[in-house]
């Protein structure tokens, strides 16, 4: 209904159409997030759209409790119900924060909220304490090694943050008698019920007078949510039947007495609903455990704890939907252009923006003009040689279509008379009525302060007229019931049923009036933006007419003057076919079909022909012939090579012109085929790209540099004077018949490319003139990364961008280079200089609805194509899109909308999959510093209890002491008594600069301290970097200085040396090496690794003069090898969070036999991914590849399994006990202390 509603709430703010007051029903809320319940279970709060609401537990109308631009979470109720607390992102990183609530007999009221936290690190909130005086919460704002969170509380007047314990744990929630806190411990991952593995989260609880922990559940599946009743019972939200449900322990009991296990809510979905998003979602509890609360799809229920036999109640929401950005959101897009493409003749441009196609002339002073006004995303933009249509694809369902847009009125059809009406009346006057209009409709909200804007076309067809309305994407619709009369107009615009009635009164240009639509009334003003000249006489009009026969504006003229648009579906199959690539003589196009299978398409019988079939997408370019290709292509092994093709050849033949095994790609060409440019990281480590190029033409490469010159200043010179060909004439086209293929020398072409940069200057953007004689690209040449241009010996650098370009292409004649830079399209002459930025003005109205529904498809179409799992895990893809499709479009954020789509990807039980981003409130942090201490609230500040080595509270000159108190930060003074104020809220704003500490000394004396504290990235790298030698001093002792430890901390080329600096530092001289990557999140350097640690031990060394007996059959010469090796026993420490490419290092080690695994399982999360964004610029990851064992076992889903299982318990880690690590140690030494050979070595020498 509000669809409909929507269309005309913009022409004449019918307010009544869109609340729900006057509507036939209320506006029913339909994705509830994180909802709390109060201590009496009346009153629920809940976050949607970014804020926070408050109902009554029985539903009904709920109440806005805050309006911040910003996102409100999760909250959570004091113990006696009169404060909220909550997560916002309001003032930079999710911190907490509190209000008041204030209860009337007319509802809820929030008071004035106040910050508890102020440090730029992400908080999760958890509950308030038993007492009220506490909130407890989750972060990583200590994290060192681990990437596991740890507990925390904060006072809720005010204080220093503590930990709740050293163990590590989420979630954590007090039990109502204040001596338990239950938590989980595994990856938070509720929308994947159908995980099994070592990342699973189960549920604990720490008794907070003793310190004792105490597991509940040990289901391999995913345990969580979980509080306490006041009898002891602990219910939980457990996917252990496939679903989250409910389940309930009673006092004192785990998981493994099953008898004392009971399920309380069975949701499953229906044969037609396919999906209810997994089920329970959400689960809280009021503070004494006697209220629950919960969403299941798009719906809240309550149940009452208290009773065992108690069944879910279902509540309905309503809510005005009357604040902003709700429906319709007026954004300006003039500066997010993603691709600019000049037209052949050089008068126009064409830009993409934010999914909409816009052209302006390449004059200045001329108007923008939108071509496409869909909820689709345009893109992939190319003229037509003849510059008579623009090509692009859109998409539908999130399927791609190729579409071509011409010219159906332009100016110059005024101006010469032959617009295809002529507005006239009153003789030769001009029609008064007659032209475009650029209104305003003004009324109260949800329309936007200062109207919605909209263009109104009249034309004069005989004594009639014709209207149209235009809305800038929500209203395309043409008037009924016209009638003029005397300057006035009026008229009626019906969209869905329903109508509004127009009343204009004229008077020059401007106009005004009114737009009525049951019983409410908008403003409508306007002015006339196109006027047409005044009609000629019959007689001279035909004699014009015929005198401008012979002199037809061509295509370009009429792009130049363009007023409106024809739109017609090219290739519209079904399938996803993108890319379109007209040829130069306008007969054919390639494009791109799924995934990148390649076709031909004749556009005169509109036959296709498939060139080949794919799995990725080739980046292809034609040669001036209209007959042959380059193209680049991936292969199995995932390098790539750049190939010639013949179309026309019946065999199609590829030529491989680079023939290397690393990424050769993005290939541009001369016209002529001579010259080929590409990049590719042959010579530099991977993904760090150099520019390449290779004569097709042996006789350039024996020409001397004067005689190559000359040869390329005429190509140049001829290419100059092309112009745009003739539209083609299919009418009568018979056969094609391609034209000759050129004569190039290809075969040995592999041996002859030659290298522009060196250095890996990561190149990329690469663009070839027409002639051949600039070759254009991006890279870093000595300390500056630009965009250049070369002649094709690499020679006569010039700068024509300072800076990195995108979108790059080449005008018809060569001499001017396209491109963006910040979202705005520019162009520059080859050789550099002749710089111009092409503005565009481009003011849309977003309708929300229909860009969720747009991003979802496309989203979710997407994944479809291209998770490496060929059957989708054999789901019901399609089924599940519609009905997640209700959920996406009852969204108003990013937040939640990424929330609904995160949810189906879920139903893949995959990892490397999300979404993330998009538009938000983004407010910028205070950066907190960070001194290097722990600290505790004592009389008169905080109390120095550690002090990390090497921080800035280490150095010499601003060393702080243990036992030291601070007593003032700058202006802030902590007071007499225990403070308030936790220290890292005094230190906001000081990371990076000079700060004044007044302390305390031991001896009771006042000292002051001139310190410049770290930033927090640099305060998680000391912490991480101080836990590595704490570890590697524990090995050292315990295995009496014969075993070496380094941790790994990400599969990544920093990381990887490291690990080279490491293994030399921690390994040499040892018997063995423990390699620790627990907590390790991935990346993609295994087989680095794996060089270094299998390098076969098939010789050693021994120099003239060196003692024999120091000699050890390992020592070889360090040249001779790509990396330092390692060749004695190993051991792997593996966890549940070694993840991805870590997970393959640890599969290599056992698969290889080179080591043991100790520890636990690692998660089974094992897929390549890269990304993809929508239209609004979310981040979307798309998993393509899968990973298999020799045996043929997918790596997803199952993790590496120990060797040696050993569990790590929360209560070894609150004591600082790595058990892991201790088994690692004395099974490494058993081993070694058994073997003979102190070497690894491979094959039947090492029994293998």
């Amino acid at each position: 209904m509000f669809r409909a509603v929507r269309l005309l709430l913009v022409l004449v703010a019918a307010v009544a159409c869109a609340t729900p007051g006057l509507a036939s029903e209320p506006f029913r809320i339909g994705y509830h997030q994180q909802p709390s319940i109060s201590p009496d279970g009346d009153l629920i709060v809940f976050s949607w759209s970014g804020d926070l609401w408050a109902v009554k537990a029985d539903g009904g109308a709920a109440t806005r409790l805050t309006t911040h631009a910003s996102h409100e979470g999760r909250s959570a109720f004091s113990p006696c119900g009169n404060m909220l607390a909550f997560e916002s992102d309001r003032e930079g990183t999710r911190n907490l924060f509190v209000m008041p609530l204030i209860r009337k007999d007319t509802g809820v009221v929030g008071g004035q909220t106040r910050r508890v936290t102020r440090v730029n690190q992400f908080f999760s909130l958890g509950s308030f304490s038993a007492c009220g005086e506490y909130l407890y919460f989750s972060s990583m704002m200590d994290r060192a090694i681990d990437r596991q969170p740890r507990m925390y509380k904060v006072p809720v007047n005010g204080g220093a943050i503590q930990r709740l314990t050293d163990a590590f744990g989420q979630m954590p929630t007090a039990s109502p008698d204040g001596e338990h806190v239950l938590f989980s411990k595994g990856r938070y991952q509720w929308d994947r019920p159908i995980y099994r593995g070592s990342g699973s989260m189960n549920i604990f609880s720490l008794h907070t007078p003793t310190g004792e922990f105490k597991r509940y559940t040990e289901f391999d599946g995913n345990d969580f949510d979980a509080i306490m009743t006041e009898d002891g019972s602990v219910v939980f939200v457990s996917s252990r039947d496939g679903q989250n449900n409910l389940w309930r322990l009673e006092a004192g009991a785990t998981d493994a007495e099953r008898r004392r296990l009971h399920q309380l809510t069975r949701f499953a979905p229906s044969e037609e609903e396919v999906t209810i998003a997994h089920g329970v979602r959400h689960f809280s509890a009021s503070p004494n455990g006697k209220h629950g609360v919960f969403a299941v799809w798009d719906t809240l229920y309550t149940i009452d704890l208290t009773d065992r036999r108690a069944r879910p109640n279902a509540i309905e929401v309503f809510a005005s939907p009357d604040f902003d950005g709700l429906e319709i959101r007026p954004m300006n897009i003039s500066s997010s252009a993603s691709d600019a493409v000049m037209s052949p003749d050089g008068k126009t441009m064409a830009v993409v923006t934010r999914g909409e196609i816009f052209v302006r002339p390449t004059a200045d002073g001329r108007n923008t003009r939108r071509v496409t006004n869909t909820a689709a995303r345009e893109e992939d933009l190319a003229w037509s040689p003849c510059g008579t249509y623009l090509y692009f694809s859109a998409d539908e369902r999130g399927v791609r279509s190729i579409h071509r847009a011409s010219v159906s009125l332009a100016q110059i059809d005024l101006e010469e008379g032959l617009a295809p009406t002529e507005p006239k009346r009153n003789g030769g006057e001009v029609d008064p009525i007659a032209g475009e209009w650029a209104c305003t409709a003004k009324g109260p909200q949800p329309l936007p302060e200062g109207g919605v804007p909209f263009t109104m076309f009249v034309e004069r067809d005989g004594d009639d007229y014709k209207v149209r309305l235009s809305a800038y994407g929500l209203l395309e619709a043409s008037a009924t019931d016209v009638s003029v009369s005397d300057g006035s107009m009026t008229f009626t615009v019906t969209f869905d049923g329903r109508s509004a009635s127009f009343d204009l009164k004229v008077d020059g240009e401007t106009l005004s009036g009114t737009a009525t639509a049951e019983g409410v009334t908008a403003d409508i003003t306007g002015s006339r933006t196109t006027r047409p000249e005044p009609a000629k006489d019959e007689e001279k009009k035909e004699e014009k007419k015929e005198e401008k026969k012979d002199d037809k504006p061509s295509p370009g003229d009429r792009w130049e003057s363009a007023l409106r648009f024809d739109i017609e579906p090219l290739i519209h199959t079904g399938e996803h076919v993108f890319k379109p690539m007209p040829a130069p003589d306008g007969r054919r196009m390639l494009y791109l079909r799924e995934r990148g299978d390649l076709i031909l398409r004749d556009l005169a019988t509109g036959e296709d022909r498939v060139i080949f079939e794919w799995w990725s997408e080739p980046d292809v370019q034609w040669l001036g012939n209209s007959r042959q290709i380059v193209f680049s292509r991936s292969n199995l092994n995932f390098g790539s090579d750049i190939f010639l093709l013949d179309l026309d050849d019946p065999d199609l033949r590829e030529i491989n012109l680079s023939r290397h095994p690393d990424i050769d790609t993005m290939p541009r060409v001369s016209a002529d085929g001579k010259v080929v440019a590409w990049r590719s990281d042959r010579r530099n480590s991977t993904f760090s790209y150099d520019i390449w190029t290779v004569f097709l033409d042996k006789s350039l490469e024996e020409m001397p540099d004067y005689e190559m010159d000359a040869y390329f200043t005429r190509a140049a010179q001829q290419a100059r004077r092309a112009n745009p060909i003739s539209p083609p004439d299919f009418s009568d086209a018979g056969e094609y018949e391609p034209q000759d293929a050129y004569e190039l020398d290809a075969e040995d072409a592999w041996l002859r490319v030659r290298r522009l940069t060196s250095g890996g200057s990561n190149g990329n953007d690469v663009a070839v003139t027409p002639a051949g004689d600039r070759i254009l690209f991006t890279a870093r040449i000595g300390n500056d990364y630009n965009f250049w241009s070369v002649n094709p010996r690499g020679g006569a650098r010039r700068t024509v961008h300072s800076g990195g370009v995108s979108n790059v292409s080449m005008n018809l004649k060569g001499d001017t280079v396209t491109y963006t830079v910040g979202g705005v399209a520019r162009s520059a002459n080859v050789t550099g200089g002749g710089a111009k930025t092409y503005s565009i003005d481009a003011r849309v109205i977003i309708d929300v609805v229909a860009e969720q529904t747009q991003k979802f498809y496309e989203a979710v179409a997407t994944i479809g194509r291209v998770f490496y799992h060929p059957t989708l895990k054999d789901l019901d893809w399609e089924g599940k899109t519609e009905r997640y499709l209700q959920l996406a479009q009852a969204t108003r954020t990013s937040a939640d909308f990424n929330s609904v789509v995160n949810m189906m990807f879920g139903e893949l039980d995959g990892s490397h999959l999300g979404i993330s981003g998009g538009e938000s409130y983004s407010s910028p942090s205070i950066l907190t510093g960070f001194l290097g201490v722990f600290t505790e609230p004592v009389e008169g500040g905080h109390k120095v209890t550690h002090v990390i080595p090497r921080s800035p509270a280490d150095a010499d000159r601003t060393r702080l002491h243990e036992g030291e108190v601070i007593v003032a930060v700058n202006e802030h003074h902590f007071g007499d008594g225990v403070p308030d104020m936790c220290l890292m809220a005094a230190l906001e704003g000081t990371s990076g600069r000079e700060t004044l500490l007044e302390t305390r000394t031991t001896e009771g004396r006042t000292r002051f301290v001139l310190i410049t504290p770290m930033s927090s990235g640099q305060y998680s790298n000391l912490l991480y970097e101080n836990e590595v030698l704490d570890r590697r001093q524990f090995v050292e002792e315990r295995s009496g200085g014969r075993i070496g430890y380094l941790h790994i901390q990400g599969m990544n080329q920093p990381s990887l040396q490291t690990f080279i600096h490491d293994l030399f530092v921690a390994a040499d001289g040892k018997e063995g090496l423990l390699i620790d990557v627990r907590d390790n999140g991935g990346g993609s350097t295994t087989d680095y690794l794996m060089a270094s640690l299998t390098a076969p031990a098939h010789a050693y060394t021994v120099p003239r003069g060196a003692n024999p007996d120091l000699v050890q059959p390992d020592h070889y010469p360090r040249d001779r090898r790509y990396i330092y090796p390692y060749q004695r026993p190993i051991s792997v420490l593996i966890n549940s969070y070694s993840f991805s490419n870590a997970e393959i290092f640890a599969h290599a080690v056992k698969t290889t036999g080179r080591g043991k695994l100790v520890g636990e399982a690692t998660y089974g999360g094992v897929i390549s991914t890269g990304a993809f964004t929508l239209i609004d610029g979310s981040r979307v990851r798309r998993p393509g590849r899968g990973w298999y064992l020799p045996d043929g076992t997918d790596m997803e889903n199952n993790g590496a399994e120990p060797d040696i299982f050993v569990l790590q318990k929360p209560e070894m880690e609150a004591k600082g006990r790595d058990l892991q690590l201790e088994a690692a140690i004395d099974e490494i030494l058993e081993r070694i202390d058994a073997s003979e050979d102190p070497l690894w070595r491979y094959g039947p020498v090492n029994g293998r």
